[in-house]
């Protein structure tokens, strides 16, 4: 689903405020994870952590940064997925 952006122009402040839909991927990261055995490996020895939307991802990317999809960006993004602010976008595979 495309994130939703609002504009508002007040006078010389230009404010825009984005917002993502996100449920449908937390449903999925509960739904993955009760199918996915507590002991799942991926390729190269990885582990599936959880899953982050386009915009919290873009804000991690600045926050770190690093671009989404380097090492140094998926190392930033497993220590904010442990975070318990973003609990939710973690799936339940300790």
């Amino acid at each position: 689903m495309k994130p939703r952006e609002d504009v508002v122009i007040d006078g010389t402040d230009i404010v825009v405020t984005r917002q993502h839909d996100v449920e449908p991927l937390l449903q999925g990261i509960k739904e993955r994870s009760e199918i996915t055995s507590k002991n799942y490996r991926g390729p190269v020895g990885s582990q599936w952590i959880g899953s982050i939307d386009t915009i919290t991802g873009a804000i991690w990317a600045k926050e770190c940064g690093a671009a989404i999809g380097t090492k140094e960006f998926a190392e930033y993004a497993k220590k904010k997925l442990m975070d318990p602010n973003y609990q939710k976008f973690r799936a339940d595979l300790h």
